[in-house]
């Protein structure tokens, strides 16, 4: 039987990369992704291909994360937290930088996989062995939250 696969910020980058992999490679794969008209390749994949389901989710939001934890197709095997912004607009001092775009990012690339953890792992698959993957920028935000987990380094 085929692993399933759930990738966050599953609609470019290195997430649809990883969902197109996945498709070669025949898993199951749970596609996850925030804003819908940014993800039209991923929609246009997933007609074309039975295994990939597709999912709106926030992953700054607990409640659009239990949503989507309790309608997915597959078990999850493994768990891509791949979602994340960035504010690099201009230097440290752009007025782009502000309290609410700091937190944004923080939200996002911190409590994201944080939150999306916690609540598949707490609300569907305490009894299971899922294999959590973290993509970030080297920060080790999350490293000691996890008894088992893969992380790939964007440097």
């Amino acid at each position: 039987m085929a692993k399933t696969i759930l990738i966050t910020g599953a609609n470019r980058g290195i997430g649809l990369a990883l969902t197109k992999l996945s498709l070669i490679k025949n898993l199951n794969i749970e596609a996850c992704f925030r804003d819908k008209k940014k993800s039209e390749e991923l929609q246009e994949l997933s007609l074309e291909h039975p295994n990939l389901n597709i999912h709106e989710m926030d992953v700054t939001n607990s409640e659009s994360i239990k949503k989507i934890s309790q309608n997915i197709n597959f078990k999850v095997d493994i768990l891509v937290c791949n979602a994340g912004v960035n504010n690099g607009k201009g230097d440290i001092f752009s007025k782009e930088h502000n309290e609410q775009a700091i937190m944004g990012v923080m939200m996002a690339n911190v409590a994201g996989p944080f939150l999306t953890i916690k609540n598949f792992y707490e609300i569907d698959y305490p009894q299971l062995k899922i294999e959590w993957i973290i993509v970030d920028d080297g920060t080790d935000s999350i490293k000691n939250m996890l008894p088992k987990f893969y992380q790939i380094r964007l440097e």
